[in-house]
């Protein structure tokens, strides 16, 4: 028998004897370590490699006879799936994965990245180290299957993440007049981990401060009611994104009633 690691295996004894005369007992050796002096052992766990299995047999009156059958057992290394890829973080501005693969034993691969509504690049692979870009963001789970030589198969699956390209919008203007059109003053973006927003009047007294990329300025002085005057009013934006990068964003917005 040949099989994928751990094979085990239940022996049979299918010796026969002459007339007047029994088998009395059994002495087997796998080769592996292991003996048995059942008849029928089992059952036998063998790793990888190649096994002869020698079986001695006694009769009743203590004649003994000796069988080995060279190469009986063959058995295949099981194979370990593993890969790394990168770079992580990654976004659409480079959504390029490469792939290494750091299984054991393998002799064939096959990867399937996650991807199938990809149009530009396939969404399988049988290369050792594949790259693969992404068509859009989000998160991919990466599946690969390796073979040994002897046809025994792993599987690993690991997943990944496809941020969206950093992107940051600022009005010039809004209109805070009652009507609930355009009545707040909010940047807007993508892929942005920390926001610091501070609004400041033409004498350079902060008048607002937000670390919310959700709560824009609704025109009012902090700790005020009323709506500011309709004027023009500084802004300082500070942002770190998902890469850790940094942005600072100087300018002027206009409250116009």
């Amino acid at each position: 028998p040949t099989g994928c690691e751990p094979l085990c295996v239940t022996f049979t004894d299918a010796s026969t004897i002459g007339a007047g005369s029994t088998i009395s007992s059994w002495n087997w050796n796998f080769d592996n370590g292991t003996t048995s002096v059942l008849q029928a052992p089992g059952p036998i766990c063998f790793s990888a490699g190649t096994y002869d299995i020698t079986l001695t047999l006694t009769s009743n009156g203590g004649c003994t006879s000796t069988s080995t059958t060279n190469n009986m057992i063959t058995v295949y290394p099981q194979p370990v799936a593993n890969f790394t890829f990168g770079p992580q973080p990654a976004t659409m501005e480079a959504p390029t994965i490469s792939f290494t693969d750091l299984s054991v034993n393998a002799a064939t691969w096959s990867w399937n990245f996650g991807d199938p509504g990809n149009l530009y690049d396939p969404n399988i692979s049988s290369q050792v180290n594949p790259d693969h870009i992404y068509a859009d963001s989000g998160q991919y789970c990466v599946t690969l299957i390796v073979a040994s030589l002897g046809g025994c198969t792993d599987t690993v699956v690991n997943c990944l993440t496809i941020s969206p390209e950093y992107t940051f919008y600022i009005p010039n203007a809004f209109t805070p007049n009652g009507d609930n059109m355009n009545a707040i003053f909010a940047p807007k973006g993508q892929t942005i981990d920390e926001f610091t927003m501070r609004i400041f009047d033409r004498w350079g007294n902060m008048i607002f401060r937000s670390t919310s990329l959700n709560e824009g300025w609704d025109g009012k002085v902090e700790g005020k009611s009323d709506i500011a005057l309709q004027d023009v009013y500084v802004y300082h934006i500070e942002i770190k994104d998902k890469k850790g990068e940094r942005h600072r964003y100087i300018g002027h917005v206009t409250i116009v009633k």
